[in-house]
């Protein structure tokens, strides 16, 4: 676990999502830093549900969405296409949403 990542609790909200847009933490490292979190303070019952799998794919997509869809490289495109047939739809989905955003390449 990175220094960053280490100290995830302790940021604001603004500062985390600063970090997460400058990619200097992923989506995923941060969901699975507060989930460790929350594991490691049981005893004080503030969860009803935790659904450890959702979380950790609605971080996949996140990332996804910020390395692909936001960036508008066309140059990804073959990494977001392998990723429309991941095995999480959670994942999948948000590749194809990131898909449609790409530009394509220009033919020369």
């Amino acid at each position: 676990m990175t220094q960053i990542s280490s100290d995830l609790h302790d940021l604001t909200v603004a500062q985390l999502a600063t970090l997460l847009r400058e990619r200097k933490v992923s989506a995923l490292e941060t969901a699975e830093h507060f989930l460790a979190r929350v594991a490691a303070h049981t005893e004080f019952g503030a969860f009803l549900d935790l659904q450890t799998d959702v979380t950790l794919a609605q971080a996949r997509a996140a990332d996804a969405r910020l390395a692909a869809g936001n960036a508008g490289d066309p140059r990804l495109r073959p990494a977001v296409e392998a990723l429309t047939s991941h095995p999480d739809p959670v994942v999948s989905e948000q590749a194809r949403w990131s898909l449609a955003r790409l530009p394509r390449a220009p033919r020369l």
